[in-house]
C-alpha cells in the first residue's frame, strides 16, 4: 500500500504531465508546419486601404483578400510634438480597421518617425512618441501588432546612424525607443505584439558616405550590445522584423550574401546567428525570437498598354522583370519563409502599384490606378499565379 505522501508525488507528477503535453504537442505542432512549409501570415504593406473614403478602402481590401493574404501592414507617421490624430487620418485608419475585419484580415501599425530630421533621439522626444503610441493603441484597441519604426539602420528615416567619432549611434538610440515602447504597450495590453527591428536588408556602415546607413548586420551586434549594456531584465520585442530585398529586382530571394553583411530570405541563418549572439542568455529571444519578414517587393516591367497610368521614368539601378519573374520571385519567397521554423510570415509590398515610376515601386499585383479608365482590369499576370501558390502553401501541399 502507497503512502500518502507517495500519492502526493503521483498526483504531483501527474498534473505535470497534464499542463506539459499540451504545450509539448503545440511545439510539435509548430515544427510539423514549418516542415510541412506553412506560414501564420501571409499579408501586404500597403497603405491604400487607409483611407478616408469606406468605399475606397472597401476596394483596396478587396485585392487583398482576392488574392489569398489575410494580412495588411499599415503605416502610421509621427512628427515630433504631435500628440493625435486629426479628424482625416482618424477616419482614414478607422476605415481600414473595420473593413479589415469585414474580410477577416490581420492589421499590424507601423508607427514611424516621418523621415530623418524628425528622429526621436533624446528622450523628451522618445516620451513624446510613446505618448503618440499610447494614444493610437487606445483609440484603436482592436489592433494587436505594432511594429516599431522604420528601417532606422537607413539615416532616410534615423538621424544619425553615426556619433562624431564614427561609431553607429543609430542601434543605441533605437534601443532606448524601443525599450520605452515595449514598456508602455505591455502596461496597456500585454496581449499586444511588439516588433522591433524593420531593418532594411542592407547597409554601409561607412560614415564618411554622404548617405549614411548601417547594416542589418552590424545593426543587430550593436542593438544586443546596448541590451547587454543597459542590465535591462525585460525583452524589447515579442517579434523582430526585417525587409530582406534583393540588392535590386532581377536578385532572386534564394540569393546567398555570405561574405557580406546583406540579409535576404537565403540568409536565414546567418540572421538567427546574429539574433543568438546578440541576445541569447538574456531576458530576449534571440535565436528563438519569431521573425516577420515584414516587407519584400520586386518591381515588374510597365507593359506599354499600361504605361499611360504612370508618371516619370524608371532608375535604371531598380532592374525591373517580367510579370511573371515576379511571381516566380514571391513564390520562392514564400517557400523559403515556410521552410524556416521561426519566420511567421512575410507581407509584399504592395498590393498595387504606385503611379511614380521613378519615386514610387511597382512591385505589386495590381497596375497603379490612379489614371484607370472605369471597368479597365488592372490585375497583373502574377496576381493568379501568387494566389495559387499562397493556396498550395496553405495547405500544406508543399513540404520542406
Amino acid at each position: 500500500m502507497r503512502s500518502n505522501s507517495t500519492i502526493l508525488r503521483i498526483a504531483q507528477y501527474t498534473l505535470l504531465l497534464a499542463l506539459l503535453i499540451p504545450a509539448s504537442q503545440v511545439a510539435a505542432a509548430e515544427r510539423a508546419s514549418h516542415a510541412q512549409g506553412i506560414l501564420q501570415f501571409y499579408g501586404v504593406a500597403e497603405d491604400g486601404g487607409r483611407n478616408h473614403r469606406t468605399a475606397a478602402a472597401y476596394d483596396r481590401m478587396k485585392l487583398v483578400t482576392d488574392t489569398g493574404f489575410d494580412t495588411v501592414r499599415s503605416t502610421v507617421p509621427w512628427v515630433q510634438g504631435q500628440k493625435d490624430l486629426n479628424h482625416r487620418d482618424l477616419a482614414s485608419i478607422r476605415n481600414l480597421i473595420q473593413v479589415a475585419a469585414s474580410h477577416g484580415t490581420t492589421v499590424i501599425l507601423t508607427i514611424y518617425p516621418y523621415y530623418d530630421a524628425r528622429t526621436p533621439v533624446v528622450s523628451s522626444e522618445q516620451w513624446d512618441f510613446v505618448n503618440f503610441l499610447e494614444y493610437v493603441t487606445r483609440i484603436f484597441p482592436e489592433v494587436k501588432y505594432f511594429e516599431i519604426s522604420n528601417e532606422p539602420n537607413l539615416s532616410f528615416f534615423w538621424r544619425p546612424q553615426f556619433s562624431s567619432d564614427g561609431k553607429n549611434s543609430s542601434a543605441q538610440t533605437y534601443f532606448r525607443l524601443l525599450a520605452r515602447s515595449y514598456d508602455r504597450l505591455k502596461a496597456i495590453n500585454p496581449e499586444i505584439i511588439v516588433i522591433g527591428g524593420a531593418l532594411a536588408s542592407r547597409g554601409g556602415d561607412d560614415p564618411g558616405t554622404s548617405r549614411k546607413t548601417s547594416s542589418p548586420t552590424v545593426f543587430i551586434q550593436k542593438l544586443g550590445k546596448a541590451y547587454r549594456e543597459s542590465g535591462r531584465t525585460r525583452p524589447i520585442m515579442d517579434w523582430f522584423s526585417i525587409h530582406p530585398y534583393g540588392v535590386n529586382s532581377s536578385e532572386p530571394p534564394d540569393t546567398l550574401h555570405p561574405n557580406s553583411t546583406t540579409i535576404g530570405f537565403a540568409d536565414y541563418d546567418k540572421l538567427v546567428a546574429l539574433l543568438g549572439e546578440a541576445f541569447d542568455g538574456t531576458a530576449q529571444e534571440g535565436s528563438s525570437v519569431p521573425i516577420l519578414y515584414s516587407e519584400y517587393g520586386v518591381e515588374t516591367i510597365i507593359s506599354s498598354e499600361k504605361v499611360r497610368l504612370y508618371r516619370g521614368e524608371e532608375l535604371p539601378t531598380t532592374k525591373p522583370v517580367s510579370e511573371e519573374t515576379q511571381a516566380a520571385y514571391y513564390k520562392r519567397a514564400l517557400e523559403l519563409a515556410a521552410c524556416q521554423p521561426t519566420v511567421v510570415g512575410v507581407l509584399f509590398f504592395h498590393i498595387t502599384d504606385e503611379a511614380s515610376l521613378n519615386e514610387g515601386w511597382q512591385s505589386g499585383l495590381y497596375y497603379a490606378d490612379e489614371k484607370a479608365k472605369e471597368g479597365e482590369s488592372l490585375q497583373k499576370a502574377s496576381q493568379p499565379l501568387v494566389k495559387k501558390a499562397i493556396e498550395k502553401i496553405q495547405k500544406g501541399d508543399m513540404r520542406c
